[in-house]
């Protein structure tokens, strides 16, 4: 088993408003979910399946990575937190067991572990999410 951390930036329209977007950084992909836990595991079934095709078909991944103007939310989110401006740091586990991440929550930078194999069977484990990352999230 292979692994590969990613960075993705969840978003939604507003606090409790609407489905969550995934934007996968390193990988330039986006995917939806209709909760944080959902779109965290669209997140994780998209990279896998980039990763692999890319190995696979003999592509670097890595050169999928997103331009630097979408990366610029997420080191705000990381300066915030740093900061103690109003973005909170904690494990994505916690995260989503957190029902105010629900309610009030509208954008989540974390860093997944991705975990892939490039042979005939892939497979990834979308549980554990405490086992998956740190996350950042700003609520209004």
């Amino acid at each position: 088993m292979r692994k590969l951390n990613v960075w993705v930036i969840f978003r939604r329209p507003a606090p409790g408003v609407g489905d969550w977007e995934a934007h996968v950084l390193d990988l330039d992909v986006v995917t939806y979910g209709k909760t944080l836990a959902h779109a965290v595991e669209m997140a994780l079934e998209a990279a896998r399946m980039i990763v692999v095709d890319d190995l696979q078909e003999g592509r670097d991944p890595s050169e999928r990575r997103a331009p630097d103007e979408e990366w610029r939310e997420m080191y705000e989110l990381q300066e915030r937190a740093t900061n103690g401006a109003g973005a909170k740091l904690r494990t994505l586990g916690d995260l989503i067991k957190d029902p105010e991440t629900e309610t009030s929550a509208q954008r989540v930078a974390v860093n997944l572990e991705v975990e892939f194999e490039v042979a005939s069977e892939e497979s990834v484990a979308t549980e554990g999410f405490p086992d998956r990352g740190m996350a950042l999230s700003e609520c209004a």
